[in-house]
């Protein structure tokens, strides 16, 4: 059974990106799904309701994750130093190149990606993403593999 690492990141990064209303936070709660290539998966719910499913993976420079919502959107994030609101962003994954606005939290960025991100997530190497004042890599090594659990996670709506 895997550890409580996806605890460590995710409540306040996916809660505040799933939940609309912020009273929703206190009624907000995960439970394990399971792990693949080291990363941890959890289910996430407000209440009762399946709001879906993330994987966190520990690496050397902070945490990274990847989520998709009941919705079936995907959400990437990043613990690293990052300005408050919405800022500009520079990521690379092996050389291919996106710009973009995300969400910086101070300790933390996320964002939606899209369908050509993850894509490049799921076969990449190494993701590089940049923002005012911080810059965080990570190796995305069992990342196709984790994002077919968060899919297969969804799919059964947490179960």
């Amino acid at each position: 059974m895997p550890g409580p690492r996806a605890y460590l990141f995710f409540p306040a990064t996916l809660a505040a990106v799933f939940l609309t209303a912020s009273s929703a936070l206190a009624q907000y709660s995960q439970r394990v799904f399971g792990a693949a290539a080291g990363w941890d998966i959890v289910a996430m719910y407000e209440g009762p309701s399946f709001v879906g499913c993330a994987a966190s993976h520990r690496q050397a420079t902070g945490e990274s994750g990847i989520a998709m919502n009941a919705g079936g959107n995907w959400i990437l994030a990043f613990q690293m130093p990052t300005p408050q609101g919405v800022v500009p962003a520079q990521m690379t994954i092996d050389g291919q190149f996106w710009g973009f606005p995300v969400t910086g939290e101070g300790n933390r960025v996320n964002f939606g990606a899209s369908a050509q991100i993850m894509d490049a997530v799921r076969t990449g190497n190494v993701l590089t993403i940049t923002v005012p004042g911080s810059t965080f890599t990570a190796v995305l090594a069992g990342s196709s593999a984790e994002m077919a659990m968060v899919e297969t996670c969804v799919r059964r709506r947490g179960n």
